[in-house]
């Protein structure tokens, strides 16, 4: 039954991207984050991921001949680049065979994001693409939600053949959707308006019970940089949505596990750490940073600190913290250049969310302000991930970098239309 529903979904996907070019990459995103194989219980049984590929080239080709997509060579475009080009370089004077590889699969995860950011032509193809990210990693988080609190913690979630192999990954991106889910509470506009954004509510609330029963460390704080950006930055209430907050803070934290304050205890400020859990992400943290300040302009390689961490560590793991991961496999250039791409887009997207209030459009604006909290949001988990090259972080860029393009392209015009009509009330009143 199961494979039938993801079949079914497939083939509604392929016609709806030979309509509209943002369906394919819809379809692209889903089977990349939410891995339908794996939910049908036959990953690697069929094909599904060359197909998502094709589907996505063929559509941008497609649509680009028929002049449904303008190509631009956006910020998130040519940064990300530049980026691959430095990621080369770093390739070329590894002294480690396995940095090619780790070069190939860097360019197989972001060349789709830069393809993705061209689809991105309206508001309406900005929501059907949070949407899909959204649900692609709700429907497996919802399972701590619902599961958490009759097991008392849920520490199991994965998805197999992703991005997101452990609770922490998962639960990082659950942050990450939760300015979408906010978004839509708001601004659902469609068929059944009242339960449509009473589902979204109940889903919101789903989503931070998975995130609590997850004992996830890092998502849990990345949880509190969120809600101190949407007070600072998207709150258009601020003294009312802090209200709220604290009610939902309050009786979140009493009706928590006692697991998750047994977890929290061990969060502590500074490189002295207790709990061995932390011990060991901070003896590899400094061996992390002992790599970069030895290659401290190319790095090791991509994906190569597990060929050389013996010089520093006797623990064969990640560092757990994203801009350490960056800096000692591609230089403090190659971090330079990442933190260049995640500021220059979210620089971008307040800069559409101001210019959108200016004409009146909130809908735009709140768009904008989503995707810039998420990405944030996304960021923070990730200092305790090691995934610089991470889908669901570029897909979210992908779609703000592509928004804030278009939107922007067409807003001198918009800007007009909107001062004639100012003119033309005055001139009538």
């Amino acid at each position: 039954m199961r494979l039938l529903l993801v079949l079914l979904c497939v083939a509604v996907g392929t016609v709806a991207a030979a309509l509209e070019p943002v369906f394919a990459a819809c379809l692209f995103l889903w089977h990349d984050i939410f891995q339908p194989l794996t939910f049908a219980y036959r990953y690697g049984e069929y094909p599904l991921a060359l197909y998502a590929q094709g589907v996505l080239l063929v559509a941008f080709g497609y649509h680009a001949y028929r002049g449904r997509i303008h190509l631009r060579a956006n910020h998130f475009v040519i940064l990300t680049l530049v980026f691959l080009a430095w990621i080369l370089v770093c390739t070329f004077l590894s002294p480690y065979p396995s940095a090619w590889s780790g070069f190939v699969m860097i360019l197989k995860y972001l060349i789709p994001m830069m393809i993705i950011s061209q689809f991105v032509k309206s508001k309406f193809d900005a929501e059907m693409l949070m949407l899909t990210l959204m649900f692609s990693v709700g429907i497996w988080a919802a399972a701590a939600g619902v599961l958490g609190p009759l097991h008392g913690s849920y520490p199991y979630l994965e998805i197999e053949g992703g991005q997101m192999t452990d609770n922490n990954e998962v639960a990082a991106a659950t942050v990450g959707y939760l300015p979408f889910c906010i978004y839509f509470i708001f601004n659902y506009r469609w068929r059944f308006k009242v339960w449509g954004r009473l589902g979204f509510a109940a889903f919101l609330v789903i989503s931070l019970s998975s995130i609590a029963f997850s004992q996830s460390r890092g998502a849990a704080v990345a949880l509190g940089v969120l809600g101190i950006l949407y007070l600072m930055l998207m709150s258009r209430r601020k003294i009312r949505d802090f209200t709220v907050m604290a009610v939902v803070v309050s009786l979140a934290l009493f009706f928590a596990p006692k697991s998750f304050y047994e977890r929290m205890e061990t969060v502590q400020i500074g490189a002295q750490q207790t709990e061995e859990s932390a011990q060991n992400r901070m003896l590899l943290m400094h061996a992390a940073w002992s790599g970069s300040l030895d290659h401290p302009i190319f790095g090791m390689g991509p994906y190569c600190w597990l060929d050389g961490y013996y010089e520093y560590t006797n623990d064969r793991h990640n560092p757990h913290n994203v801009w350490m991961k960056s800096s000692v496999e591609t230089g403090f250039v190659g971090l330079a250049l990442f933190l260049a791409v995640i500021g220059t887009v979210c620089f971008n997207l307040k800069r559409l969310s101001s210019a959108a209030l200016a004409v009146g459009d909130k809908r735009a604006s709140s768009i904008a302000l989503s995707l810039m909290a998420s990405i944030v949001g996304v960021c923070a988990a990730l200092t305790f991930l090691s995934q610089p090259y991470w889908e669901f972080l570029w897909a979210i860029m992908a779609v703000g970098a592509g928004f804030y393009a278009n939107y922007m392209a067409a807003y001198p015009k918009l800007r007009s239309l909107v001062q004639e009509k100012a003119r033309a009330r005055k001139t009538a009143g």
